[in-house]
């Protein structure tokens, strides 16, 4: 299992150099990508709803916005039965901003990760 782990993140990584158009890359280099690819809170959809959301605060933050800014997100769960726990971490965050959401469960994400989520967000130009 852990095996098929690391392939599939060798192989994720593999994908992203060749998207960039760049040349094949060294074992090595593959692997210290697939490193970084590592699952948060494996096992726990809650505690990886978590970690994302605090991850999509900071990047609005870093672009001088807010969770309030947010008009929309989706939650992708390899299991639907997940929805109750991942509904309240993203509750949690969006307690003021009530953003337009969609969940869905989908056949499969990317290593063992149980969750997915993307927001946008609408910030004002200076």
């Amino acid at each position: 299992m852990a095996r098929d782990r690391r392939l599939l993140a060798e192989q994720a990584a593999r994908a992203q150099h060749e998207h960039r158009g760049e040349e094949d890359p060294d074992q090595h280099d593959l692997q210290r990508r697939a490193a970084r690819l590592r699952v948060v809170c494996p096992g726990d959809p809650r505690g990886q709803a978590v970690y994302i959301l605090d991850k999509i605060t900071a990047s609005i933050a870093a672009l001088g916005g807010s969770l309030d800014d947010v008009v929309r997100t989706r939650i992708y769960l390899a299991n639907a039965d997940d929805w109750e726990a991942v509904g309240r971490a993203h509750g949690r965050h969006f307690a003021q901003a009530r953003p337009a959401n969609t969940l869905l469960e989908v056949s499969r994400l990317v290593g063992d990760y149980l969750v997915e989520i993307d927001a946008e967000a609408e910030l004002a130009r200076d």
